[in-house]
Order: C-alpha cells, then structure tokens, then sequence
C-alpha cells in the first residue's frame, strides 16, 4: 500500500502544463527559501564544529552527545536542535526537492513537446497517477 499515490483528471494538455508550471514554481519558491536557511545556519554549524573538536581535544576523548531527541508514536521530535543535525536536515530536504524539481521539469517538456504537439485540443481527459505529487502514469482517455 503507498499513501503517497494519488490521481487528478485534467481537461487539456495545456491544463496539465500550466499544474505541473505551477508546481515546478512552487518548488523552485522552496529551494529558495531552504538555500537560504542553509545559509544562515552553516556560519553556526562551522563554529559548533569548531568548539566540539576543541572540547574533544581539550578532554583527549569524543565528547558525549547529550540527546534532545524524544520519540513520539514513531515522529522524532529534536529539542533545541544542534546546528549540524539542523544543516544536515535542511541539505538532505534540498537535495530531494532539487531531484523532484528535475524530474518535474522532464516531465514538464515531455508532456508540452510531444503529447501537446498532437493532442492540444479540448475532449480529451488526461488521467495522471501522481506518486509524491510527481506523474508516474499519463492515460489519455478519448
């Protein structure tokens, strides 16, 4: 069972571009703000790394990490988070929206060059089965 499949009909192929335009915008909205989140946290996750090599230098062994992470019906909640585990969170989260935003932008001309180039008329449903809000299925359906 994946939670993360779903299914719209669109009207056009035009219809369809301008859904997955505007998801590739939204998107691109989001890099932009986690770049700059990404930013203003790697200046803290450098001295953090910097203070805990001195620290571990200065007691001669691998300073214990003091855990602010509770576990709540399977979520993991990070309390006061330290700037590297709030770096890596925010790296990985770009990297795979970076990776979906690609994959949407292929899509994107697939859709507009070939399947818009013969069947830019009205009439005809385009039924897409989208996995993670990315089309994994176009049934075109007369």
């Amino acid at each position: 069972m994946s939670a993360d499949l779903d299914i719209m009909i669109f009207r056009s192929i035009s219809e369809l571009v301008k859904y997955l335009d505007d998801k590739i915008s939204e998107i691109e909205r989001k890099l932009e703000d986690i770049s700059k989140m990404l930013e203003s946290v790697k200046d803290r996750k450098s001295k953090y790394e910097r203070i805990k090599k001195l620290v571990e230098e200065i007691s001669g062994e691998a300073s214990a990490t003091l855990s602010t992470t509770i576990y709540i019906s399977g979520l993991r909640v990070i309390i006061d988070p330290k700037p590297v585990d709030e770096y890596e969170v925010l790296e990985s989260v770009y990297k795979a929206l970076s990776d979906k935003l690609n994959v949407l932008k292929r899509i994107r001309d697939v859709v507009d060059t070939y399947l818009g180039k013969y069947l830019n008329e009205e009439g005809i449903n385009i039924i897409v089965e989208f996995r993670a809000d990315v089309p994994i299925k176009i049934m075109l359906k007369m």
